[in-house]
């Protein structure tokens, strides 16, 4: 049995950035050793193992081919007899395809080592197109490292994903974990990656345009994506209720009009002084400086206002009553 550091916190320490996790590569080992090893199988498909201690994954080196266009539709190896090199090989891009042995040598068959002196993300082989997932990690990637230019072989296999279809295939859980972490840094090199190389459909078929100025939050950045293209994106791509809240939030202080009539900024402000999202209608209005104080001042003065009286009427009389103080409070404020 060898152990080897693998994969993004090698590339990581070697770029000089801080990596979230560690992922280690086990060769000339088998299941049945690794349990006995008192190491916890999780993967299903291939074994991955986390470490008794540690709780690190620990994957035996395997060898893999696509039979479809699915990430799932892939037949493993993983024989004891299976090489470092080869577990390497079936890896995205070169940079992420160096390994370090237990005194601290780099191996490197792929030149990885190279192409981050040279600033560069190449393809470690053809069989990159075979998980389409692969063209948004590189977009992500390209984000993440904003120094760092594409190799022309990856152009091709860009090219390639977006012209065989293959990114319907992907599910949109997956999709948004790659946007979700490019979000966390120059977000408009991966829309600039999406756009040029056209990876569009059907995931982001509507982007048409991407913002000139970006904020700094990370959801913000796609909340400006999203007004930058009408609103129709992609929201369905986002599962978690609090950013679905956030970006309805940010949607409906982006139609906010102050010069409109009365009518409408008392139909504005009942969208949401009844619901309990104080937190995300907050978050998405700091985003509006210019509408911020007096929304802030009409909201807060509703949210302290004494209800109590209200305690015995009947639903309707409550919220045209509700309705009469807001319009009041809009008016006091103007």
């Amino acid at each position: 049995m060898n152990i080897y550091r693998v994969g993004g916190s090698i590339r990581d320490s070697l770029l000089g950035k801080k990596s979230s996790d560690t992922d280690w590569v086990v060769t000339g080992s088998s299941p049945e050793e690794m349990k006995s090893k008192k190491f916890k199988q999780i993967g299903s498909s291939f074994p991955v193992f986390l470490h008794p201690k540690t709780n690190e994954e620990y994957a035996l080196a395997r060898k893999e081919k696509s039979t479809g266009k699915g990430h799932k539709d892939f037949i493993f190896s993983f024989s004891p007899n299976v090489t470092l090199e080869e577990d390497l090989f079936r890896r995205d891009l070169t940079i992420n395809a160096i390994a370090q042995d237990k005194n601290g040598n780099l191996i490197d068959p792929y030149n990885g080592l190279k192409d981050i002196e040279n600033k560069i993300l190449r393809n470690v082989s053809v069989a990159f197109k075979e998980d389409p997932l692969r063209a948004f990690r590189v977009a992500r990637f390209y984000a993440y490292l904003d120094d760092f230019k594409l190799h022309n072989q990856l152009k091709v296999e860009l090219k390639n994903i977006s012209e065989s279809g293959s990114l319907s295939s992907l599910s949109k859980e997956r999709v948004w974990a790659e946007v979700e972490k490019a979000l966390e840094f120059n977000f408009r090199r991966f829309l600039e990656i999406i756009v040029e190389f056209d990876l569009l459909k059907p995931w982001f078929k509507n982007l048409k345009n991407i913002p000139n100025k970006f904020p700094s939050d990370p959801f913000a950045k796609w909340c400006a994506t999203e007004m930058k293209n009408n609103y129709s994106l992609g929201s369905e791509l986002i599962e978690d209720k609090s950013k679905q809240a956030k970006l309805n939030f940010w949607k409906l202080l982006d139609s906010f009009d102050e010069t409109k009539a009365l009518s409408k900024k008392v139909k504005f402000f009942k969208k949401f002084v009844n619901n309990n999202k104080d937190n995300d209608f907050f978050w998405a209005l700091q985003f509006f400086p210019n509408k911020e104080t007096f929304i802030k001042r009409v909201y807060s003065q509703f949210k302290d206002y004494d209800f109590s009286y209200l305690q015995n009427k009947q639903y309707n009389e409550i919220q045209n009553e509700k309705l009469r103080i807001i319009e009041g409070l809009i008016l006091k404020n103007e």
